[in-house]
């Protein structure tokens, strides 16, 4: 089974295959939804507090379970869930930990963005990000939404734009939902308070 999933996720990567070629087999949510989770939280650990980091790698897996539910049901085409969401997120989760390397290189500056007084009269200094970590960082990302906009074609019965255009939207809907969250759960636990 791993070595299908594995192969299937390849062929996911390199345009070769669909969510219909993904193996259907329900057992994969309790390997697929962890694993995507905690790939979240280890990159995200980088640049942010532990809890928080996990609370945002739970709600970017919540969100595009919800959003991809909520395309397929418009599409009348809810059978092809499973094999959809596990394909997302088994591709989600390579992305992610191909982003660890380059990000770990942003994650310091974004620290020091983050730990700037918000009151001080200075002007903000800019981010030294190095330039190869963030070309690396926007070709995975532009690679990232073209993979889903190919899994969401296939699975929507839809044309490339169409497909395109789905991607981009449950990206957005994704970031809104995890924004949401991430300023909830900072709220309740009082990360990055000043009191």
């Amino acid at each position: 089974m791993l070595q299908s999933v594995l192969l299937a996720t390849l062929n996911l990567l390199l345009f070769r295959a669909g969510p219909q070629d993904f193996p259907y087999e329900p057992r994969l949510t309790g390997w697929l939804v962890p694993i995507a989770v905690l790939v979240n939280y280890f990159v995200l650990s980088l640049a942010l507090p532990p809890i928080l980091a996990g609370a945002i790698g739970l709600a970017v897996v919540m969100a595009l379970s919800f959003a991809t539910r909520l395309y397929l049901r418009t599409r009348k085409l809810e059978e092809r869930f499973m094999q959809t969401f596990h394909a997302l997120l088994a591709v989600s989760s390579v992305m992610t930990l191909a982003l660890m390397i380059p990000f770990s290189e942003v994650a310091p500056e974004l620290e020091k963005f983050a730990a700037m007084n918000p009151g001080a009269t200075d002007p903000t200094p800019a981010i030294q990000v190095p330039a190869w970590a963030a070309f690396t960082m926007n070709l995975l990302n532009v690679w990232n939404v073209a993979v889903n906009a190919n899994i969401f074609r296939h699975a929507g019965n839809t044309g490339v734009a169409a497909g395109l255009f789905v991607s981009f939207l449950v990206a957005i809907g994704v970031l809104m939902f995890v924004l949401f969250f991430a300023s909830f759960i900072a709220a309740v636990l009082g990360i990055g308070s000043t009191g």
